[in-house]
C-alpha cells in the first residue's frame, strides 16, 4: 500500500489463519514488493489499539470468554487456508441485512461526533469480522478503505475489502454510507435523542453475499447468525466508550493525526495483486 494502515489485524504471515475467536491485535500494514503483504508483530497489551482502559478491559474479558469456549471445542477444527480479496466475488441477487441498536447514556451530539470521526472506528467497530483495518484518504475525509478478515463457521478465512463513502450526513442525526468499490454495501447509523441525556444508536446495513458462501448454500439467515455476536459487541463497546467520555471527557484519546491512517485511494486493484 502507499502508506501505513493501522488497526486490528490478522497475522497473515502465520502458516494458518487464526480462528475467528482468537485475540486480535494492532499491527501496521506496510508496502512491500507484494503490496498488501502484512507483517506479523508480537501480541501484547500495548498493541490492542487505542482503547480507553474501561472499554479495553470489557472487550478483553469478552474475547477471553470466547477463546475459552473455542479451545474447549477442540473438534472439529477450523479448515486451514486463506482466500485473498482478489479471488472473492459477490452475488448480484443475494444479500444480508443487519440491524442493531443500543441505548447510550450520553447526548446525541457526543455519539455522533465519535462515530463520524472515522479515525476512531477501529476503537469499537469490527463490522464483518473479528479483525479490521481502515485506511483513510487524506484528500477526502468521507472515503475510507476497509480491510476485513472473516471466517464463517469452520471455513477458511476470507479477506473482504471495500471502500466506503459517506453519502449523506445530518449533524447529530444520522450518517448514511455506501461502498464505491469492493463488496457492495449500503447502510446508515442513526442517533435518536431520547431525552434526559440518552441516545438510541442504531446501525443498519445490507451487503451482498460472497459467492463462495452462496455456492456452499450459506444463506442470509446463516450469515446473520454468524455476525450477530460481532455486531452486538461492536455497539456495546461503542456504548462503553461514549459513556466513559461523557463522564470524563479526558478519557477519550485524541484522534490520530491525518497521516497516521493515510491511504491514497484510487488504485485498490493494484494493491490486491
Amino acid at each position: 500500500m502507499r502508506s501505513q494502515v493501522s488497526g486490528r489485524s490478522l497475522d497473515r504471515s502465520a502458516a494458518t489463519p487464526q480462528p475467528a475467536c482468537s485475540c486480535s491485535y494492532s499491527t501496521p500494514l506496510y508496502r512491500s514488493s507484494k503490496r498488501g503483504q502484512q507483517h506479523s508483530h508480537a501480541v501484547g497489551p500495548e498493541s490492542c489499539g487505542r482503547r480507553s482502559s474501561l472499554v479495553h478491559s470489557r472487550l478483553a474479558a469478552s474475547r477471553h470468554d470466547r477463546s475459552v469456549r473455542c479451545a474447549a471445542a477442540s473438534e472439529p477444527a477450523p479448515i486451514s487456508g486463506y482466500t485473498p480479496a482478489n479471488y472473492i466475488s459477490f452475488s448480484d441477487t443475494q444479500s444480508a441485512p443487519h440491524s442493531f441498536s443500543t441505548t447510550v447514556e450520553a447526548p446525541a451530539s457526543l455519539c455522533f461526533n465519535i462515530w463520524s470521526d472515522w479515525n476512531r472506528l477501529v476503537e469499537f467497530l469490527d463490522l464483518l469480522c473479528r479483525t479490521l483495518q481502515i485506511g483513510l484518504d487524506p484528500n477526502n475525509p468521507d472515503l475510507a478503505l476497509f480491510q476485513c478478515f472473516y471466517r464463517f463457521g469452520l471455513m477458511p478465512v476470507m479477506e473482504i475489502v471495500f471502500v466506503l463513502q459517506k453519502t449523506e450526513v445530518v449533524q447529530d442525526e444520522y450518517i448514511a454510507f455506501e461502498s464505491v468499490w469492493g463488496m457492495p454495501i449500503t447502510g446508515v447509523v442513526s442517533f435518536t435523542d431520547l431525552g434526559d441525556g440518552r441516545t438510541e444508536v442504531q446501525l443498519a446495513f445490507t451487503h451482498a453475499l460472497p459467492d463462495l458462501l452462496v455456492d456452499l448454500k450459506v444463506g442470509t439467515f446463516g450469515l446473520q447468525n454468524s455476525l450477530r455476536p460481532i455486531l452486538g459487541e461492536n455497539l456495546e463497546v461503542f456504548k462503553a466508550l461514549v459513556e466513559e467520555a461523557a463522564r470524563d471527557p479526558s478519557s477519550l484519546p485524541p484522534p490520530e493525526a491525518p497521516g497516521e491512517r493515510a491511504y491514497e485511494l484510487g488504485d485498490e486493484e493494484a494493491d490486491l495483486e
